[in-house]
């Protein structure tokens, strides 16, 4: 995990951790009890970012801008009205920003699984009816 993630996590006073995998290949997070991702997956909640397994450390640090997307963003007042694509798109917006503001580029190719990420959530279910709530 780079200095960078670290620095802007301790800026906006946000947690960060990082599921590992020990020598065995089990996965492990001493971390974590009751959060655990076992695939490249993200996840934040509440002050707190959680990093799941990636073997691309680009698509592991592009998954933590979306997350402190979600973190710092100002969510509008009918955020349960807005569908969950809504929603993720403003989290990899902001996420963006943030990483373009800090100097930080990403390939094409990275972008472009960013974008099949945010493909994957509904343009219709609204938040409200979403398993997202909180997200």
């Amino acid at each position: 995990m780079n200095d960078k993630m670290y620095s802007l996590c301790n800026q906006y006073k946000i947690n960060l951790y990082e599921l590992k995998v020990d020598f065995s290949g089990d996965y492990i997070n001493r971390s974590i009890s009751k959060f655990w991702f076992i695939r490249p997956a993200s996840y934040k909640f509440l002050g707190e970012i959680y990093l799941g397994i990636y073997k691309d450390d680009e698509l592991k640090e592009i998954s933590f801008f979306h997350e402190l997307g979600h973190c710092i963003m100002i969510y509008p007042e009918n955020y349960l009205e807005c569908t969950e694509y809504q929603i993720e798109k403003m989290a990899w917006k902001e996420g963006l920003k943030i990483a373009k503001e800090n100097g930080i580029k990403f390939s094409s190719k990275t972008l472009k699984w960013a974008n099949e990420q945010l493909k994957t959530y509904s343009k219709t279910t609204k938040i409200k009816n979403s398993k997202l709530i909180g997200h």
